[in-house]
């Protein structure tokens, strides 16, 4: 999705479910390191029993 979204509209997402995936939660944690870097962290939520579990991915878009 990141690919076909503008450098501007690069933005966090509180924790909400997945739509078509409801067992799962997702975040979107965005951070700027340097001017024209941002750091994107997509944060996934289950659980498994009785415990809360989670995977997190990372990538970085430019502005360039």
């Amino acid at each position: 999705m990141l690919r076909n979204t503008s450098y501007a509209s690069v933005a966090n997402e509180t924790k909400a479910a997945v739509s078509g995936f409801s067992a799962f939660q997702r975040e979107v944690v965005v951070t700027t390191p340097l001017t024209d870097l941002k750091q994107v962290s997509v944060n996934v939520y289950w659980y498994s029993k009785a415990n809360e579990l989670n995977v997190s991915l990372v990538t970085y878009v430019s502005n360039l």
